[in-house]
């Protein structure tokens, strides 16, 4: 971002909250837009492990994070809101309802998760091993 905003480039590719919220910080110097082709949308994921240690603990908090009051702390804390009704936090991320009224939902293309086979993860893990090792 620094480069785009000392103009050695006349165009960056950023992602998530600090692009969302670059036209404040740089003093309307860098716009974030969405193409209203087609605007990627890369949900955050939250999970509950099997076999967890505090399993109800690991619930409370995953639908603390899902209810209202949890997506609205979500969008305080900069990241992108999800549910439905939550407004953006001042000076925040626009939510996904933002998103859709921007571009329209036709024009979004949600990524899915999909689920890696136990082979996939022992390959990465062994990958991210060998390149922490260095």
């Amino acid at each position: 971002m620094e480069k785009v905003t000392a103009g050695e480039y006349s165009v960056g590719f950023f992602m998530g909250s600090p692009a969302l919220t670059a036209e404040q910080r740089t003093g309307g110097l860098i716009k974030a837009v969405f193409p209203d082709d087609g605007t990627p949308l890369l949900r955050r994921g939250i999970s509950m492990l099997q076999g967890a240690p505090h399993p109800v603990t690991t619930k409370l908090f995953t639908d603390f994070v899902l209810s209202a009051d949890g997506q609205a702390a979500v969008a305080e804390g900069g990241l992108t809101a999800y549910r439905d009704g939550v407004e953006r936090a001042d000076g925040g991320v626009p939510t996904y309802s933002d998103v859709i009224a921007s571009v329209g939902e036709e024009n979004t293309i949600l990524i899915p998760y999909t689920k890696a086979s136990d082979e996939e993860i022992q390959q990465f893990s062994d990958r991210w091993s060998s390149l922490q090792a260095g």
